[in-house]
């Protein structure tokens, strides 16, 4: 009952001036609509970069063959490295925190199907690649071990090149296509992946997959391998991988351990969970953001409650006098306080949800995720409310509460 008859003085107090309520208002409304849009888009943010920067792939290692620098074992230094398909067997067999581990030669070429040319990005892989680079197969299979072996003239096409080279109504797998005038069967087909934040070689969509065999024998017509790719076993612990896999390779092609120029390595386990960092960072600072913009607002709201208890201290006089303790009159203005807050954060939270949707319905990159509307957002965005209108309300609800009886009737 005391809490209604609070809540009911507190509305008969802002309706007896509507402009200055409205306006006291606007401020909470609009801190905390950006604290509801703020909290949204840095909870969607993370979990973009966190979806994004793992289609592509876990995280892993890429390796590249360069020039040795010094001598070792009588060899000259400054003579080229050379991977071979022998090395990927040295990696697999003495690097137990190496999980997965593929080849990755790769060519652009013009895929032909009919009358229908597309250019792609021919991909020489094992069975790992699968694995690696998250690759989901929407039709038929992957690359199989018989398929290496027998260096088998099979290809698994990417989401785009299927689109262009298969119309809607067409099979493609178990169909042929033609690269260089040669023939190679379609096993598969993987499901579309749209724009990632990390890409390595283009658009995974428009990359098609031939046994690594296959691509030497038919289309580089080398035994060498351009690129190594291996995913730690622990992704936290890549570089640690890194080390063993400079070991093994060291040992097996003749070089010193410590030559940094030997192999050339970019570590994407690393660049994924440096963009998670960035997430976790850019989700705290917008979310600083907001409730600075709250509590700007419950300045506001101090402000105005200031002046509504200079205003009516012959009211608190009076109401002393009659037998109003300290408690009512600080429950009062700390309750009109609260009632400014909640009626401006509810009105708020709407606006806030409204923009939400419709920033996550028109287009945008990939990199502005849309805000998630969640309970987590709702509720933080409610309990931030509740102590910008304490803040609000306790300095001037605790001014009301000390004034002299005698004092505030004597105010004109």
């Amino acid at each position: 009952m005391v809490f209604l008859n609070v809540v009911s003085e507190s509305l008969q107090s802002l309706t007896s001036n509507r402009l200055r309520s409205v306006l006291t208002m606007l401020g909470v409304v609009w801190g905390t609509a950006s604290v509801v849009f703020l909290l949204g888009w840095g909870r969607g943010f993370v979990r973009t970069m966190e979806t994004e920067s793992r289609t592509a792939g876990d995280g892993y290692v890429i390796l590249w063959p360069k020039q040795v620098r010094s001598e070792i074992g009588g060899r000259k230094g400054g003579r080229q490295l050379v991977f071979e398909l022998k090395e990927i067997d040295v990696i697999r067999d003495h690097c137990p925190s190496a999980r997965y581990v593929t080849t990755a030669n790769d060519l652009w070429y013009v895929i032909k199907h009919g009358s229908r040319l597309k250019r792609g990005h021919i991909h020489g892989s094992n069975l790992d690649a699968a694995n690696i680079y998250n690759l989901n197969i929407e039709h038929g299979r992957f690359l199989q071990p018989h398929d290496l072996k027998d260096s088998r003239r099979v290809i698994v096409l990417g989401a785009d090149l299927k689109e262009a080279l298969f119309p809607r109504g067409y099979q493609a797998v178990g169909s042929r296509v033609k690269i260089r005038g040669i023939s190679f069967e379609v096993i598969g087909v993987l499901k579309k992946k749209g724009d990632t934040l990390v890409e390595s070689g283009g658009p995974d969509d428009e990359k098609a997959y031939i046994p690594i065999t296959s691509f030497l024998r038919h289309l580089s017509g080398s035994r060498n391998i351009t690129q190594i790719d291996v995913q730690p076993e622990d992704q936290h612990h890549s570089r640690e991988c890194i080390e063993e896999v400079r070991a093994a390779l060291a040992k097996e092609l003749d070089f010193a351990f410590d030559d940094a120029e030997a192999i050339e390595v970019i570590d994407l386990a690393s660049i994924i969970g440096s963009l998670d960092t960035m997430a976790l960072i850019i989700a705290v600072f917008v979310t600083i953001v907001g409730v600075i913009t709250l509590f700007v607002g419950g300045v506001g709201v101090m402000n105005i409650m200031l002046v509504s208890v200079t205003e009516r201290t012959r009211e608190v006089g009076i109401r002393k006098a009659i037998g109003a303790k300290r408690r009512h009159i600080l429950a009062q203005f700390l309750g009109e306080a609260l009632t400014i807050t909640a009626l401006s954060g509810i009105v708020g939270i709407a606006v806030g949800c409204v923009i939400c949707l419709i920033f996550a319905a028109v287009p945008r990159p990939t990199i502005l995720a849309a805000p998630e509307i969640s309970a987590f957002t709702i509720a933080g965005s409610l309990l931030v409310m509740v102590l910008i209108g304490l803040f609000a309300g306790t300095l001037p609800a605790f001014r009301a509460a000390r004034m002299d009886p005698v004092d505030s009737l004597r105010c004109e």
